[in-house]
């Protein structure tokens, strides 16, 4: 789903016209998008929006530094025991490997995954509650879809994602019961 796609839900959600480039309200659609999405981003940990990089390290007197990815939004994983964040660099303590392995959230999606339409929902409430003020002028739709976000759109979606993401067929248990089934069988290759 195309950004343009957004801003007219949010839209329609505030009572407005359509997204025109250059209008008004299309100008405040375009302001508040990517500060919406960054936030609706931060909230969770989505599958559609998670990358793999390897990091070269810089070693200095206080650890091992790594730059993050500049569309890097969140760090979601790293697996070196002692580590921080100092502003956009990962610092490990002491002699960290010269690559090191991180799973992060991306601000830079082109278009937003048709596969998650609630999340969708949670992006198009989200924005509708920062440009109600500017396109109606009216605080009490701001509060109201701004409840409906944190109380109904979000859950549902980080709900969505977590049954997406627990829902393949390699659980830990069935791997476990299935080598202690072979293990008594006789079997011992894995």
């Amino acid at each position: 789903m195309k950004k343009e796609d957004v801003y007219n839900l949010a839209l329609g959600r505030v009572g407005a016209a359509r997204y025109a480039e250059g209008s008004p309200q299309g100008s405040h659609c375009v302001r508040e998008y990517a500060g919406a999405l960054n936030e609706l981003l931060c909230a969770g940990r989505w599958s559609f929006a998670t990358r793999v990089e390897m990091l070269c390290g810089c070693p200095r007197e206080t650890g091992t530094h790594y730059a993050l990815p500049d569309d890097c939004i969140r760090l979601l994983e790293c697996r070196e025991p002692h580590w921080e964040l100092l502003g956009r660099e990962l610092v490990v303590e002491g002699d960290g490997p010269e690559r090191l392995r991180i799973t992060y959230l991306t601000r830079d999606l082109d278009e937003l995954p048709d596969h998650a339409p609630l999340f969708i929902d949670a992006l198009v409430c989200l924005l509708a509650a920062k440009i109600a003020p500017g396109v109606t002028g009216d605080f009490n739709l701001t509060q109201a879809l701004r409840q409906e976000y944190h109380s109904v759109a979000l859950p549902a979606a980080l709900h969505a994602e977590m049954v997406q993401s627990w829902s393949n067929d390699q659980h830990p248990e069935r791997g476990i019961r299935n080598r202690s089934l072979r293990n008594r069988r006789g079997n011992w290759s894995i």
